[in-house]
């Protein structure tokens, strides 16, 4: 992620789209800790993959 002088921010891309992440991400039936671990990474894959939408299911969590 690079910052330009206009302070607009360029995202890196995937060089290979069947490595892009999927528009959703489902946490239902994980812990709460299980689920932080994969948001964080989920997110961080969305975001240098150029995903401006995502959806995540969750569900009450334990």
């Amino acid at each position: 992620v690079l910052k330009s002088a206009n302070g607009v921010f360029m995202v890196g891309k995937y060089k290979d789209a069947n490595t892009r992440p999927e528009n959703e991400l489902s946490l239902r039936h994980m812990t709460v800790d299980e689920a932080l671990l994969k948001l964080d990474k989920y997110l961080n894959d969305a975001f240098m993959a150029g995903l401006y939408q995502v959806t995540v299911v969750h569900g009450k969590g334990t």
